[in-house]
């Protein structure tokens, strides 16, 4: 669409000023991700992790559009999903469906699943006041100790040191 098309949603994203850092961060990711996606003019096929895909049916969509679908699926289900649980929302069986996302995301799905979560802790440690066992709760980790080890395997830091981390980088920003 023409730029004078998307201005009347920047004009309302910059009106909107959510006091959370974390809400703040979310806001501007789903607004920048679904300027992109109208100015491609394809408004049925967003690639947004954090989006309301009005669908589940993967068959005959394109390689794209499954990719959203899923990741959409992930994030709304992020402290209990399991490939079963995808695979039995999206109708296909555990073994093809766990074929397909390995040919969509070109590593399994326990490990796209891991990468998403991690991420989400990352920006969690970094922008909420929530206790690192909370976190780890809400990202579907049973056991803080599962959590610190997965966290520490994947960054080579503790959540808490990381935290410490971000405070201090936020910090020194905002001094400057």
């Amino acid at each position: 669409p023409p730029r004078s098309t998307l201005f009347p949603y920047t004009t309302l994203f910059r009106s909107m000023q959510p006091q959370d850092g974390y809400l703040r961060y979310e806001a501007s990711m789903v607004a920048n991700l679904l300027l992109t996606e109208l100015s491609r003019a394809r408004l049925n096929a967003m690639m947004i992790i954090e989006s309301d895909f009005p669908e589940d049916n993967l068959r005959g969509a394109d390689k794209a559009h499954q990719v959203g679908l899923i990741l959409n699926y992930i994030m709304a289900h992020i402290d209990s999903v399991t490939l079963k649980s995808a695979a039995e929302y999206f109708g296909y069986e555990p073994n093809y469906f766990s074929r397909l996302c390995h040919d969509l995301f070109k590593k399994p799905f326990s490990a796209e699943l891991r990468f998403i979560r991690m991420n989400q802790a990352k920006k969690m440690l970094a922008m909420t006041a929530q206790s690192v066992a909370e976190i780890g709760f809400s990202l579907g980790y049973k056991n803080p100790a599962n959590f610190d080890h997965t966290f520490k395997k994947q960054f080579d830091i503790t959540p808490s040191a990381y935290r410490r981390q971000a405070q201090l980088a936020q910090t020194d920003t905002d001094v400057h």
